[in-house]
């Protein structure tokens, strides 16, 4: 068969297409017509996170959660949290909006929620669809105001811990310090150290080891309390 004659056959039946044309514009139609409209908001966010280029500093010791607390989030981690239903659920209990009744009723009345990374980037798109307009624009403004409510409660839990153990190291350097001291001036008096020459060869034998202990004790106690400052005023700010 050629060309011409697949068009004789569709000349002479002409009006089976007609037909067929006009039953499928009206189903179209009235699919569109009598199905609820469909409307999307999206929100782009920026996450302090390490992504798949870029893994970030962490530091070591207590100052880890101090330095930078959130440079154990993984981004591809905390897109998981912004699809999950824990947050979805938060937000909606913010929006004082009811919870959907079973999987069918929250299919067809609550807006659906994507979050997505852009490419390798600290950025994410959340995409908010459903049928309610001011549903779903409520949804994707509140949804990132809860998240970030969210990482700020874990930030400060995370630098509660973190002072909770700096306070016990402080007060393990300086119990430690007075114990050295203590020791210091025991071995100067049983020995009753009365000039330069006694004090050198005798902190030769014995003492040097210990004021190396006192100043790393020092030192150490310096060192927490220096990062107890840093995570008060992180948690203050």
């Amino acid at each position: 068969m050629s060309f011409r004659d697949l068009l004789e056959i569709m000349g002479r039946r002409w009006f089976i297409l007609l037909i067929h044309l006009l039953l499928g514009a009206a189903a179209g139609f009235l699919l569109a017509y009598f199905s609820p409209p469909q409307f999307e908001a999206q929100t782009q966010m920026t996450i302090e996170a390490r992504t798949q280029t870029s893994p970030g500093f962490i530091a070591d010791g207590p100052l880890r959660e101090i330095i930078n607390q959130r440079s154990s989030l993984d981004i591809q981690t905390e897109t998981q949290t912004l699809n999950s239903q824990v947050l979805y659920y938060d937000t909606l209990s913010r929006l004082g909006r009811p919870f959907p009744a079973g999987i069918k009723d929250f299919e067809d009345n609550f807006p659906q929620i994507r979050a997505e990374q852009i490419a390798t980037s600290q950025a994410v798109l959340i995409t908010v669809t459903g049928s309610n307009r001011e549903f779903v624009q409520e949804m994707a403004e509140t949804l990132p105001l809860v998240y970030k409510d969210t990482l700020d409660r874990r930030d400060r839990e995370t630098l509660q811990a973190a002072l909770s153990r700096l306070e016990e190291n402080i007060k393990t350097q300086d119990t430690r310090v007075k114990e050295l001291t203590v020791k210091i001036a025991k071995i100067r008096r049983d020995n009753q150290i009365v000039n330069a020459n006694e004090e050198a060869s005798l902190r030769a034998a014995q003492e040097q080891s210990i004021e190396n202990s006192l100043a790393e004790a020092e030192a150490a106690a310096a060192g927490a309390r220096e990062a107890r400052r840093l995570a008060q005023d992180q948690l203050k700010a």
